[in-house]
């Protein structure tokens, strides 16, 4: 497999915690959009949370390669 066939995932965790930055200001931070533009492989994002639980399900299956 070669690296333009990899998938990417950016999972932002913890975000039940109080102090926690919303999903859109890390992805700000971390400048995603230009990433996307300079990033061969797709960039797929996932905020979860254990406790309680929020997102996880999805993250799982795009592990798993059902999406």
């Amino acid at each position: 497999m070669s690296l333009q066939q990899l998938k990417v995932a950016i999972v932002l965790n913890k975000c039940e915690l109080p102090l926690s930055r919303s999903a859109n200001e890390v992805l700000n931070v971390m400048r995603l959009e230009d990433l996307k533009q300079h990033a061969r492989p797709k960039l797929l994002t996932f905020e979860v949370s254990a406790l309680p639980p929020k997102g996880l399900r999805p993250l799982l299956k795009w592990m798993r390669g059902i999406e």
